[in-house]
């Protein structure tokens, strides 16, 4: 009898952390990585909350280069358009970046693993494979003009 009440303290109790680390995940617009940001090749990203749940996705804003996702590799979606297409999503913030998600270039159409910190007024992206040490990072600045946008 005393094993199964131990068993049972000990579930409720790892429950009970576990809520409260659901609870506290803090939503995308209170850790300061919201809003519009120029890509390397100067396109621009929006991030805001995603749709279903307090996790980070990133859409394409306006693109220096439009059209269709054409390199995408499900050829259904190669006639998406690249205005308004989502190419980000992360899942946990840990206090200091968003991770547990993925990154989608639809330059190539590949998609990979992603994190995302900041530091200062930029964004570092990192795409990878596997490990985070086989990746590369790419910078993002903040959109501090206004800028036309493109329509899905």
């Amino acid at each position: 009898m005393q094993g199964l009440s131990g068993r049972l303290a000990f579930l409720v109790l790892t429950a009970c952390l576990w809520s409260h680390e659901a609870l506290s995940q803090p939503t995308p617009s209170g850790t300061g990585f919201e809003g519009r940001w120029y890509t390397a090749d100067k396109s621009i990203v929006e991030l805001k909350p995603c749709p279903a749940a307090a996790e980070l996705c990133g859409y394409i804003a306006w693109a220096r280069v439009g059209g269709t996702d054409e390199a995408n590799p499900t050829a259904e979606q190669r006639k998406r358009p690249i205005c308004g297409l989502q190419i980000l999503e992360l899942r946990h913030f840990d206090g200091t970046m968003w991770k547990d998600g993925w990154v989608y270039d639809p330059g190539d159409g590949q998609t990979n693993r992603a994190v995302l910190r900041k530091r200062d007024d930029k964004l570092f992206l990192r795409g990878f494979i596997g490990t985070e040490m086989f990746g590369e990072t790419e910078t993002w600045s903040p959109v501090t003009d206004t800028v036309q946008t493109c329509k899905p």
